[in-house]
């Protein structure tokens, strides 16, 4: 039995995602939703006042803030945010949820 990696959702159905958590929060700041390719993204040479990241990613936002120098560029606030965890005090990933571990709220799937 061959087995296949289950696959990241595609940017529109993440985009469809993001804008409907975030309109959901009335938050009243302008936003901009754009794909990312690489661990950079736009983030290097982009107009941007802040980036948000998590305890996993904020070593490549010091990069970004250390590359952006080079361009001559201001460095961006880092926000970071708090990792959740799971019922199971695991945190919530995205390779947990496609693997059917838990679902996007972090509850513990039933398996049959």
């Amino acid at each position: 039995m061959l087995y296949s990696k289950p696959s990241v959702k595609n940017f529109v159905d993440r985009e469809k995602m993001v804008r409907r958590y975030i309109s959901g929060k009335k938050f009243q700041v302008a936003f901009e939703i754009l794909p990312i390719s690489d661990k950079y993204g736009p983030s290097i040479t982009g107009e941007f006042d802040c980036i948000v990241v998590s305890s996993e990613t904020i070593k490549t936002a010091v990069e970004i803030n250390m590359k952006r120098k080079t361009f001559g560029k201001s460095p961006l606030k880092i926000v970071e945010i708090p990792m959740l965890n799971a019922d199971d005090g695991l945190q919530i990933s995205s390779t947990r949820i496609r693997n059917k571990e838990i679902d996007e709220n972090g509850h513990i799937k039933i398996r049959d």
